[in-house]
């Protein structure tokens, strides 16, 4: 994905990485987008953040829980924070990317182009 593209909230993406060098063995990562500089305290560069699905399905975005107030931090006396805490939701796993990471970050058709471009490499068993 190039950088001028937008993002949508809430969006679905993928992260796509091999386990091993000669790029065999892919591994993907579903995220959901939830916003761009939630962290000021590093704001030294743009970042992306994104959220694991089974958190952001059963709690919502995490981005929702931040007190612009209080440093863009998770306000944990806010009602929402609390009654997620009480509903045991799984507590967030969340991902941010600089620039030149956000190359790395496909949609779905991106994803799929890019593992059929890959599919003969992919070919055949794997070996340690």
């Amino acid at each position: 994905m190039s950088n001028d593209r937008k993002l949508v909230i809430g969006g679905v993406y993928f992260f796509l990485s091999f386990l091993d060098k000669q790029g065999r063995c892919p591994q993907i990562q579903t995220l959901i987008y939830i916003g761009k500089n939630l962290d000021n305290e590093r704001a030294q560069e743009d970042r992306w953040y994104f959220q694991d699905p089974s958190s952001y399905l059963k709690r919502g975005s995490v981005a929702d829980l931040l007190d612009p107030e209080r440093g863009r931090t998770v306000d944990e006396q806010s009602d929402a924070y609390r009654a997620s805490k009480s509903a045991g939701h799984l507590e967030p796993q969340v991902t941010d990317f600089g620039a030149r990471a956000l190359f790395d970050i496909l949609t779905a058709d991106e994803m799929i182009e890019k593992l059929a471009s890959i599919s003969e490499r992919l070919a055949g068993p794997l070996r340690p």
